[in-house]
């Protein structure tokens, strides 16, 4: 079984026409050997891709099949979607930060670069507001919420998976549905 592979002076584009080296398998490293006997074999037309020669590929039909540019023109398409939702995320983010080192008075205004930049509002919320029982009261309401849920998803998790009983599949059910629907919106109202 013979390999054949592009000499280094055609890969350089040195000539029109490749040169092709025969090497037999056995004379390759174990771990090539172990690649080419797991690659799919190749067809005729497919041998002269490797050769240096462009109308060689030309003739066998291989030099840009149309599925090929379809393939990079709907990847294109879905970049380019991509990069619109991307910028619809972060344009909102980007004008929450810029408005709020506006200077008071200019706080309504539409101009997309805040200048002249002011501190004073980042002021005004640290001196009007406790920010350290407000941060103390967010660390006890997160760990509360955390080892609370610990515990019960805990045992929940060991009673569907080590016990069989009726109802179980709708009492998981149950369960997992919980966890799309947040607290916030099933409390109701409080006035």
């Amino acid at each position: 079984m013979f390999i054949e592979l592009a000499a280094p002076a055609a890969l350089a584009g040195a000539g029109r026409a490749a040169t092709a080296v025969s090497q037999p398998v056995a004379a390759r490293p174990a771990p090539a050997r172990r690649l080419l006997a797991a690659a799919p074999p190749y067809k005729e037309h497919q041998m002269s891709v490797l050769s240096a020669d462009a109308g060689a590929a030309d003739e066998a039909g291989l030099a840009g099949p149309p599925k090929a540019r379809l393939a990079w023109a709907g990847a294109a398409g879905r970049h380019a979607v991509i990069v619109v939702l991307s910028l619809l995320s972060i344009v909102p983010i980007y004008w929450m930060y810029a408005s709020s080192l506006r200077r008071p008075g200019d706080i309504l205004s539409q101009n997309p670069l805040p200048w002249p930049l002011s501190l004073r509002n980042y002021d005004y919320v640290l001196h009007s507001l406790e920010v350290p029982v407000l941060l103390a009261n967010t660390l006890v309401i997160a760990a509360a919420s955390t080892v609370g849920q610990l515990l019960v998803c805990l045992l929940a998790a060991y009673a569907f998976a080590a016990w069989d009983f009726r109802g179980k599949n709708v009492l998981f059910l149950l369960f997992v549905v919980t966890w799309l629907v947040p607290f916030q919106v099933c409390r109701g109202r409080t006035r």
